[in-house]
Order: structure tokens, then sequence, then C-alpha cells
């Protein structure tokens, strides 16, 4: 923008020189360069100060969207901007040759939580649950909080098999994470629900089938990963089978008598 209005007072020199040299008569130019110097100073004043309050609204504006769009709390997005980017992302142009998952966490029994310790003892495990969840996501990935202590996270360019077994990393460490507070409480863990872009890209299809998987998750004793086909992906209930063989039962002598 600047150099558009050096280019023009070039012009206007140039103008006002062919307008003011008579062919007749000559004409005293001694102080023509100090007012054209003097008009150019003014005119790139004016184009700064107008500059600088454009992009001083443009930034002031951009401050103001963010915050609408983040939870004052954790510092992730919040509902509505979390759902205007996933949206976005799931629309992008490449989205034929990626798979894309979503998952859905609720913290395990938080309303006792609350109760036991206290509200600002929640808040902190809120925000405990966002640290842990920010180690576990890629800069293309996505983190929210939906409200409460809901949070969803989409990540991108993954299969369902490799976002479970993120998830359930997720999911472990904030269990023992959780451990360490100060007050060392017992039982704060969370639960997730896991839908893919496999059956479609809509958010509110993916948020729906991740609720439900959520709700299985709920359903088997919480604590886990449970993905939209009913499948448990992990948690401290999902054993690999041991390759070492087991020892024998005991003998037993007489029949077990029920009692």
């Amino acid at each position: 923008m600047v150099c558009f209005f050096h280019a023009g007072v070039q012009v206007l020199r140039i103008i006002t020189v062919l307008w003011l040299v008579s062919p007749t008569e000559p004409i005293n130019m001694a102080g023509f360069p100090a007012i054209l110097f003097v008009f150019e100073a003014v005119l790139m004043l004016v184009a700064l100060g107008y500059l600088f309050l454009t992009l001083s609204r443009e930034r002031g504006e951009q401050m103001l969207l963010a915050a609408a769009q983040t939870d004052f709390l954790t510092g992730v997005s919040n509902r509505r901007g979390f759902s205007s980017e996933a949206e976005r992302l799931l629309a992008a142009a490449d989205f034929p040759a990626r798979e894309d998952v979503l998952l859905l966490c609720d913290l395990d029994h938080f309303k006792a939580v609350n109760d036991a310790y206290g509200h600002a003892f929640g808040d902190e495990v809120l925000t405990l649950f966002c640290r842990v969840a920010e180690r576990h996501i890629t800069k293309s990935d996505l983190l929210g909080r939906l409200g409460g202590e809901e949070f969803a996270i989409l990540m991108r360019g993954n299969d369902r098999l490799t976002a479970a077994r993120r998830a359930d990393a997720l999911r472990a460490e904030f269990e023992i994470a959780a451990l360490g507070m100060p007050s060392k409480p017992q039982g704060i863990t969370v639960s997730i629900g896991l839908s893919s872009t496999e059956l479609g890209r809509d958010l509110a299809d993916l948020l729906r089938r991740a609720d439900n998987a959520l709700y299985r998750a709920k359903a088997r004793g919480r604590n886990r990963v449970v993905s939209s086909d009913g499948q448990t992906e992990g948690g401290p209930a999902v054993a690999a089978p041991s390759t070492e063989a087991s020892p024998p039962p005991p003998a037993q002598s007489s029949p077990a008598v029920a009692v």
C-alpha cells in the first residue's frame, strides 16, 4: 500500500511540473521540491495511520473471535470453536484419501469428584486432562471441550485401529497422572467412544456414533475405549492373551459343594 502512495506521488510530481512550466515565462522552482517533499510526507503519515488502524482493527477482531471460540478454563477450543474447525477439516479437499477418527471423552464419576474434593479441584482435573491429551495429539489434530467434563478429539489421517491405540495410551496416562495429584485421589479415569469417517464425514453423525460408543464404554465399567462398532479397543479389563502356559488347577478330592 505504501509503495502505491510512493508511485502516486512521483506521478503527481511529473504532472505538476508539466503544468507549472510555461513555454513563454520561466518559473522559479527553488521551493518546489520542498513543497512536494512535505506533501509526500503528509500523504505517507496519513497512509501509515490508516494502515495501522486497519491492522489494529483486524487483530482486535481476530482476538475477539479466538476468545469466543476458546474455553477460558482449559485454553482449548470450546464447543463452538471445535465444531466450526472440525467441520472445516472434515470438508477438506483431500478427504477421499484420508480417514479421520473422532474421540468423545468423558471423565468418569466427575460429579462425585467435585462433591468430594470441591470445584477448584475439579477444575484442576479438567485442566490436567487437557494437558495430557495435548501430549497425545499432533499439530493436525483438534482438541475441544464440548461442555462440563466432556471433550472431543479429531484425529486426522488415522485409521480406527491406530486411533484406538493412541486413545488407550491417553486413557492410561491420564489415570496415572490423576493419581499423582496432590490429594492422591482415587478413581479419576476417562471413558472414550470412537467413531471413524469410514461411514461418513458428517460431524453430527460422527458425534452421534461416538456418543453411542461412549455409552457402551460406561456400561462396560468405564475407564476404557470402545469403538462405534461395539468393540472394546482398550482399557484395564482388556488384556492381551498370555503366551505362557497356565498352571493346572489343583486336584480336588471331592466335588465342590454349592453354598
